[in-house]
């Protein structure tokens, strides 16, 4: 009877210490008042504050948990699947502030997590680490609108959650009139961060600057499943989907659709004028990259520093009005894209699947139609700088114009077509020696659809570059291994807000090699590799 009686008290302390309380703006038949609430300090662990009603105060929080016992702000206390899956319907605690203040300010608190609020007219939405690292923060199904900063992570912050599962992503709306705006900040040195299932988008022209901005030194950040797109401020010319600026290092992009961003690159590497400032060891893969002006991915000359250890393989890169990328100073490797439709309105010869300036780059396994227009010579590729050609390996290449031959500008040997780059004797070449011009196949490429089906030319048509991890992350104490042969599996769905994507690995047809392009064949009932996230 001793022992029950034990077992029965010692489930009685542990039900009796997760506490709920109740707060508004004034207190008015609740627990706290938000005054009070901001003068509250102390361990909370696995305690609830339920925020309700109209705040119009900013919410400084002073309470916190511990590993595995967070304090949750909840905003919403009833049941919490109601703004699931990115919802933007009314009825969470709205906080409305002004443009020079915070809505949420955690600085110095740890094991803190955030979930459905409605924040507006802020200077930031929610900021994390201003002055003093705040770890183990998590930040759901909040919507963030018509303010200047969205979400801002600073000083040493780490294993910060933004979204983190299907379902529980967060919406920034609407978010920055001046170029000094973001929906999500990097500032200082944060990391171990997981940027995933969120929705970043303006769908105003007076709003929208950037998406996500790193403007500090970085590291370990998985920014995966989310939707970036409108960044399009008219008078202040909106900018980026995913901004590198200065030391991002250590940086998974995988799996996002990212598009329309009409006045400059939908992602940039954007070193700092400081020597030493540059982003390195960043993985760019899966991703839908398409419908914009200016280009998909743009590297900087700024600081004359490279961008080192740099991989963008197996994205769908499409419609785009300049050139699908700019390339310089960077030792990168660039494979198993399907760039399509690019350059199109080719202003001048650098609008094409890739401008090549300086670095060290390999171009392989790429499929490439309709690049350029028939101004410029249906060029698919640019090498502006004389004497760089020995620095860039092309090869396993299936280029395509319907009804036309494609050239490439080889810097000094002039515009040959892609015989006369696998027979040329100078310059680096001859190069594209695997190469072919020619239908790839594909479903529907003319429309988004770049699966390929059974006979396609391009299926086992790349070089095999090996089947182990480029690198191995860890994020967050999770590994995160980044294989070279990943692709993606015709079931991936770009139809919702979040894309669903099906990852195969290279050779899942069983057949002889690598297909081109970034999707590996499967044939129906054949399972080899396959992985369904």
């Amino acid at each position: 009877m001793k022992k029950y009686l034990i077992i029965f008290f010692i489930l009685f302390a542990l039900q009796a210490h997760a506490a709920t309380y109740t707060v508004s703006q004034d207190g008015s038949g609740k627990d706290y008042s938000i005054a009070a609430f901001n003068s509250e300090s102390g361990d909370f662990s696995d305690d609830t504050f339920y925020f309700s009603g109209d705040i119009t105060t900013p919410i400084i929080v002073n309470v916190f948990g511990t590993s595995g016992h967070p304090v949750i702000l909840d905003g919403y206390q009833a049941d919490d699947t109601t703004y699931q899956s990115l919802s933007e319907v009314t009825g969470r605690a709205k906080i409305t502030v002004t443009d020079s203040q915070t809505g949420i300010d955690l600085d110095g608190v740890d094991y803190v997590t955030v979930v459905d609020f409605e924040i507006t007219g802020f200077s930031q939405a929610i900021r994390i680490g201003l002055d003093t690292e705040s770890n183990d923060i998590t930040l759901q199904r909040n919507y963030l609108y018509e303010g200047h900063n969205g979400i801002y992570i600073g000083t040493t912050s780490y294993n910060v959650t933004v979204g983190g599962s299907s379902g529980n992503g967060n919406v920034v709306k609407n978010v920055g009139v001046t170029t000094a705006h973001e929906d999500i900040a990097f500032d200082s040195a944060p990391h171990d961060v997981i940027i995933s299932y969120n929705h970043l988008y303006a769908d105003s022209d007076s709003w929208g600057i950037d998406g996500i901005v790193n403007v500090g030194t970085t590291s370990d950040v998985l920014i995966e499943y989310n939707s970036i797109h409108g960044h399009n401020h008219t008078t202040a010319q909106g900018e980026n989907a995913i901004d590198l600026k200065k030391q991002a290092t250590d940086w998974i992009i995988r799996y996002n659709d990212l598009y329309d961003s009409d006045y400059e690159p939908i992602i940039i590497f954007n070193g700092n004028t400081s020597p030493g400032e540059s982003a390195d060891n960043i993985y760019i893969y899966g991703n839908r990259i398409h419908d914009s002006i200016d280009d998909a991915i743009n590297f900087q000359n700024n600081s004359g520093e490279t961008y080192e250890n740099v991989y963008i393989f197996s994205n769908l890169i499409y419609n785009f009005a300049e050139r699908a990328m700019f390339v310089t100073i960077t030792d990168a490797n660039i494979f198993n894209n399907t760039i399509s439709e690019v350059g199109t309105s080719a202003d001048d010869q650098y609008d094409v699947a890739m401008h090549y300036d300086f670095g060290t780059v390999t171009f392989k396994n790429n499929i490439v139609i309709k690049s350029s227009t028939s101004s410029y010579s249906y060029r698919a590729l640019n090498l502006q700088s004389s004497g760089t050609g020995e620095n860039l390996t092309t090869d396993y290449n299936i280029y395509y114009w319907p009804s036309q031959s494609i050239n490439i500008d080889w810097e000094d040997s002039g515009v040959l077509t892609l015989a006369g780059i696998q027979g040329g004797s100078a310059n680096g070449l001859p190069q594209e020696t695997n190469s072919t011009e020619g239908d790839p196949g594909l479903v529907d490429w003319d429309n988004g659809d770049f699966t390929p089906v059974a006979g396609d030319a391009c299926i086992n048509a790349g070089a095999d570059l090996g089947s182990g991890a480029i690198a191995t992350l860890t994020i967050q104490g999770v590994e995160y291994p980044v294989y070279w042969d990943s692709a993606l599996g015709a079931s991936t769905d770009w139809s919702s807000t979040i894309p669903s994507v099906e990852v195969l690995r290279r050779d899942s047809d069983g057949g002889e090699g690598w297909d081109a392009g970034a999707y590996e064949y499967k044939p129906s009932g054949n399972i080899i590799g396959i992985t369904i996230q």
